[in-house]
């Protein structure tokens, strides 16, 4: 099957759903071979480890090779255009609904005929669900099964849904549980 589709979300969910024999990652394919370069070189450490003084030596990680597929020097445009257009819409839209909220505020005591108090309220349950969303997502992101793609997808999803609430609220208590769902799940 087609290469791209294995890092979008859809890849992600038919991996997920059907397993991995549908797309798999070219290290899962029966024909795929380390090169030799990338074994060790059979040499040993004479000393025994308690001997040794300071740390071992780092042992770098990179790539399968100048030509490997998952290197991002090696995408395509397309794909470069489409993970840069993804991280910074992710980026811009989340740090951008804070200022949007705070801009408005004025307006909210307005048309809901509320506080200051009340209205900066929606602001301080934005930036608890902001500190707490981290928590709960950022070790589950660490989870070798789970990996980053799908705890990102379901905050911005939450994200999503939430900003939906909010922007349909008719009144303050519409809108204050909204960010309070977020802080729930």
């Amino acid at each position: 099957m087609a290469s791209w589709l294995i890092d979008t979300p859809l890849g992600e969910l038919i991996r997920a759903s059907l397993g991995s024999r549908w797309l798999p990652f070219p290290e899962e394919q029966s024909d795929w071979t380390l090169r030799d370069a990338f074994f060790a070189d059979g040499e040993k450490d004479e000393q025994p480890l308690q001997q040794q003084l300071g740390p071992p030596p780092a042992q770098l990680v990179g790539w399968y090779g100048n030509d490997d597929p998952a290197n991002p020097q090696n995408w395509s445009p397309m794909k470069k255009a489409r993970v840069y257009v993804t991280i910074n819409y992710c980026a811009c839209t989340v740090y951008m609904s804070s200022s949007i909220y705070t801009s408005s505020q004025d307006a909210v005591e307005e048309i809901f005929h509320a506080s200051s108090t009340v209205a900066s309220l929606g602001l301080a349950l934005f930036v608890l669900a902001y500190g707490i969303g981290p928590l709960l997502f950022a070790p589950i992101s660490e989870i070798h099964l789970i990996e980053r793609n799908i705890p990102y997808l379901i905050s911005l999803a939450i994200f999503i849904i939430i900003s939906v609430l909010t922007a349909t609220a008719s009144n303050m208590g519409a809108l204050h549980s909204a960010y309070i769902r977020i802080i729930i799940l």
